[in-house]
């Protein structure tokens, strides 16, 4: 799996980011952050586990189980046979459906759960493998009764309009913006840009848009002949523009605190900076601009990261 397909996967295991992917292109009515699992994904096939990047939630919600299984597919040479992956991958999650309700599943009336397949494309070429099953199967309409049909759902980041995404005035959708657009537009452009949506948003939002945004940055060099890591080190502007981010929202909060707005929000705040800086660290962000952008100490950061191996050890 690419560092890419990582970024994306992480992206979306972030549930409110994920809630805020499905209101926006795949709407189920009355979904709440509180009613999504997240599954692993481990016990599904390993023959695909070198092309594979998906995302499993499980939604309980009055009794109910649905499954919601993502593909996010980054590749530039198109899978022709996206279907039948999808029908293995779907098979898998109900034998561990199956494993997991051993007793249940001898009963007369046990039922497997539905199973919504959906695929997030975000590479240049148009989308035409056939999401019918049926489609790659011979005879299939003088067979139609005995053999087994499904379609997937299908989201192209290339056929979402600009607007609409810088419209929706979240973190989701700014940084699926900077994937559509940062190999048209030079950098600092479409980065000036996302920073006048980021002064929009919600406290919430500006959280969730700071954890993602270097790490999403990175990845996007993938997709031009520039080294747009190698690039921000050497553009003031877009430094002092990412480190911005963190110092305007920790500034805010502050504010709050010297109101009395939120109370006990100190605590908040060091609980954000030690989060923020985590997810700079994992990024491999030089210790000294974390520290300019958190108003921490290198001493500091240095015992988080002592902390964070520790932790992996």
């Amino acid at each position: 799996m690419g560092e890419k397909d990582k970024k994306f996967k992480e992206l979306l295991n972030d549930k409110h980011i994920f809630l805020e992917f499905m209101k926006a292109f795949f709407p189920i009515e009355g979904l709440k952050e509180k009613d999504l699992i997240q599954e692993k994904t481990d016990f599904i096939s390993k023959d695909y586990t070198e092309k594979r990047s998906d995302v499993l939630y499980k939604i309980k919600k009055d009794g109910k189980e649905i499954y919601l299984y993502i593909l996010l597919e980054h590749q530039s040479s198109i899978d022709q046979l996206m279907v039948y992956r999808f029908l293995n991958y779907m098979v898998k999650i109900w034998d561990h459906y199956i494993e997991n309700n051993k007793k249940e599943s001898k009963k007369k009336n046990f039922k497997l759960p539905p199973i919504i397949p959906i695929l997030f494309y975000d590479g240049e070429k148009r989308w035409t493998p056939p999401i019918e099953l049926k489609q790659k199967i011979k005879e299939s309409e003088n067979f139609k009764e005995l053999i087994p049909n499904f379609k997937y759902h299908k989201i192209e980041l290339n056929e979402i309009e600009e607007e609409k995404l810088l419209g929706l005035k979240n973190a989701m959708g700014t940084l699926l913006y900077l994937d559509k657009k940062i190999e048209n537009k030079d950098i600092l452009e479409v980065l000036e840009k996302s920073r006048e949506i980021f002064e929009q948003f919600e406290e919430t939002e500006k959280e969730k848009f700071r954890s993602h945004f270097y790490g999403f940055i990175k990845i996007l060099s993938e997709k031009t002949d520039t080294d747009i890591e190698e690039e921000i080190k050497h553009y003031e502007e877009v430094q002092e523009m990412y480190e911005s981010f963190a110092k305007k929202y920790i500034k805010e909060k502050e504010e709050a605190i010297r109101q009395g707005i939120q109370q006990g929000i100190q605590q908040g705040i060091q609980k954000e900076k030690i989060e923020a800086t985590r997810n700079f660290l994992r990024e491999n962000v030089d210790k000294k601009v974390i520290s300019k952008a958190m108003g921490i100490s290198i001493e500091q950061i240095k015992k988080i990261e002592e902390e964070m191996n520790q932790n992996k050890n």
